[in-house]
């Protein structure tokens, strides 16, 4: 990258107010510097978190350069109508004010306009990749209100039966319904769609307030609809049954002790490697074992047994699930992960992260014909965890998620240690 096309400075008052610049975004607040540095924080965060998806459908974002200062963000008090300076005065990027933050002041404010931010980045985003016009609108808004969410797979879908709203709840399910099922499948299918045709654009011009602007009439070509997506041609009952129980697929946690929050978050964490093991199996220690040869009719022949009964008790071999999992052999895969986030099959980071190398504080192993996870505390505590039926008739689609904590062993005293 050329020192050129670096921010020449990261912050500076001017007569616009406090101007923070990070990689991708300038940002300028009427009322002070730690307000846009905030915004401009929460910005890069979800230019992350897009990217992540991104990468299915471009690599423009990878590019060293990419969008450089590239996005102008103006917050202040006053509406984009009443304001006195005009918005064309703050161009700090490419072209014109990108992101017009209206917000009042106060923390709490603040966060209520968190999701107009995220919006703001997303829009951004596809501008800056040349996406927009090439998503059908569906795909666009309800990833948008996607991002817009604070965490990902938690809350109850809304009641709410507009456009915007629809396009969100299926955006949602393809990502993380049934425990993030269809999220391979569709985001494969999106980049194949985009790579097929890459200069189809989606939009029909319409005259609006007197100028033309791109917008979206009727359906959406046939490859863009979620049975093409997703080729299942059952996935409209899928989501219908969904939409009446979000949270199929997850296990529900057995109550744990309150007041104990090392104790929930291991337990999340366990649950995650549970999940995984129901998916992909579990796989069986190496074991090192004689062999028997014989001579039978004047050949050799092994006498020793080739294979372990899959069903039997033994140890799991967590690095050759990990293995499995990311692999440059993998087969495409997701789950939520303990902090509810997505996680996919590619971001080898964060499963090598979650799985913790040779310190890893996870084993496995099946006995009775379930698998069980133990996680060493680092308190010294072991908790395990494993998955079972769920007797509720109305949460069949939900495993129980069963634990047993074990208490740290005692010191062993000293040979020469008195009383």
């Amino acid at each position: 990258m050329d020192e050129l096309d670096l921010p020449r400075y990261e912050r500076r008052v001017s007569h616009r107010g406090w101007e923070i610049r990070s990689r991708h975004f300038v940002v300028v607040s009427t009322e002070s510097s730690a307000e846009a540095e905030r915004v401009a924080g929460e910005l890069e965060a979800t230019w992350v978190r897009i990217g992540r998806l991104a990468d299915y459908w471009t690599k423009l974002h990878r590019q060293p350069t990419f969008a450089t200062s590239a996005v102008g963000v103006l917050i202040t008090r006053e509406s984009r109508g009443t304001r006195r300076a005009p918005a064309s005065d703050l161009r700090l990027a490419d072209g014109e004010l990108d992101i017009y933050l209206q917000m009042p002041k106060g923390s709490e404010h603040f966060e209520k306009c968190l999701p107009d931010v995220r919006r703001g980045a997303w829009s951004t985003f596809l501008r800056v990749t040349e996406l927009e016009h090439r998503l059908p609108d569906w795909v666009r808004t309800g990833l948008g209100e996607y991002f817009a969410r604070e965490q990902s797979g938690s809350g109850s879908p809304p009641k709410d039966n507009s456009a915007r709203a629809e396009a969100a709840l299926w955006i949602r399910y393809l990502l993380e319904g049934d425990d993030a099922r269809h999220a391979p499948a569709f985001l494969l299918a999106v980049g194949d769609v985009l790579n097929r045709e890459p200069d189809e654009r989606i939009y029909n011009t319409h005259a609006v307030r007197g100028r033309g602007r791109p917008t979206f009439d009727g359906e959406p070509p046939q490859q863009w609809h979620p049975e093409s997506l997703t080729r299942q041609g059952n996935i409209l009952a899928q989501f219908g049954r969904w939409r009446e129980e979000p949270l199929v697929g997850q296990p529900v946690l057995e109550a744990l002790p309150e007041n104990d929050p090392q104790l929930a978050d291991e337990a999340r964490r366990v649950v995650v490697l549970l999940k995984l093991l129901n998916r992909q199996g579990a796989p069986g220690q190496p074991t090192v074992r004689p062999r028997a040869y014989a001579l039978v009719d004047g050949q050799q022949r092994d006498l020793t047994a080739a294979v372990t009964d899959p069903d039997s008790d033994h140890e799991v071999d967590l690095e050759a699930l990990r293995r499995r999992l990311s692999g440059p052999e993998a087969i495409p895969w997701a789950t939520i992960d303990a902090d509810g986030e997505l996680l996919l099959w590619n971001d080898r980071e964060r499963i090598d992260s979650f799985f913790g190398g040779p310190t890893s504080p996870f084993s496995a192993s099946k006995r009775d014909g379930r698998v069980v996870v133990a996680s060493r505390m680092a308190d010294g505590r072991t908790l395990e965890g494993w998955l079972e039926e769920n007797s509720d008739t109305e949460r069949t689609g939900r495993p129980v998620a069963r634990f047993k904590l074990i208490a740290r062993e005692a010191a062993r005293p000293k040979v020469n240690e008195r009383n």
